[in-house]
């Protein structure tokens, strides 16, 4: 990267920080753009049910989720679908959380990670399905 793309990279960054942080300190309130609005998730299969994972995430992706990886969990012994909290946002946790119908929620909050939510897909995927 030019030091001079670097240098336009970290200007256009401070602005956007700057701004925020006076707008909070001004009216109180954080501007949220766009994307740090959106849900990310990664959608693993947890049943052994060929296709699970890719039809749930369809359906989230049609919702407005963003599913950013879809593959397996580690095992297929998951009886019930569950959702593994990485960004501890109670809003974007909700929205998935409603959406799924279930309240089987593990906290494992990394500010490493991608995703704000991994959703493991259960023995239950059949009645997600009548969700849909």
């Amino acid at each position: 990267m030019s030091p001079n793309l670097l240098a336009r990279a970290v200007s256009i960054y401070l602005a956007l920080v700057v701004g925020n942080w006076l707008a909070t300190a001004l009216i109180g309130t954080r501007q949220t753009s766009e994307c740090e609005a959106r849900v990310v998730v990664e959608i693993v299969n947890g049943c052994g049910l060929k296709g699970a994972a890719e039809e749930v995430a369809t359906w989230l992706g049609g919702l407005g989720f963003d599913v950013l990886f879809v593959g397996n969990a580690d095992d297929f012994e998951y009886e019930e679908t569950i959702i593994v909290d990485r960004c501890g946002d109670d809003t974007k946790l909700a929205a998935l959380t409603s959406v799924l119908g279930t309240d089987n929620v593990v906290h494992q909050v990394r500010i490493s990670t991608f995703v704000d939510a991994t959703v493991i897909v259960g023995g239950d995927f059949k009645e997600l399905a009548t969700r849909r």
